[in-house]
């Protein structure tokens, strides 16, 4: 117990207390660092398998009306380097996830509606659209 009648002894008790908040304010320093670290070293392989739910999305719904290696036209427009293009092929809209997205729920022109699919699997299959 702290005796405030004994300054040297309250004195003594406040810089041990410094020492242990330093200590813990390194510590948590530490862990969120390695957290930050390992966040950063795994988000790649979530990013891989959105990847791959998306391009197993693709081949069930997409791939019978449009092909992932040319830009040429199936029944659909070939999606080949479709982020990289400035504008979608049939909408006219920038290529944007967005209006990706848009296409898919409410598509124009004659492709079907996928509104469907949930968000996460929209998200998949554009992960998938950006690799093309």
């Amino acid at each position: 117990m702290i005796n405030p009648e004994n300054p040297k002894r309250l004195s003594h008790s406040i810089k041990r207390i410094q020492k242990f908040s330093h200590f813990s304010i390194s510590l948590i320093l530490l862990v969120g660092f390695m957290w930050a670290t390992a966040s950063i070293i795994f988000i790649p392989s979530a990013r891989g398998d959105s990847i791959e739910e998306g391009a197993s999305l693709f081949s069930i719904n997409c791939a019978m009306c449009h092909h992932t290696e040319s830009t040429e036209r199936k029944v659909g427009p070939g999606l080949q380097r479709l982020f990289t293009r400035d504008k979608l092929p049939v909408s006219g809209l920038p290529v944007t996830e967005d209006n990706i997205r848009k296409q898919i729920k409410t598509p124009v022109g004659t492709m079907p509606s996928f509104a469907k699919l949930s968000e996460i699997k929209i998200s998949h299959l554009i992960e998938f659209l950006k690799t093309l």
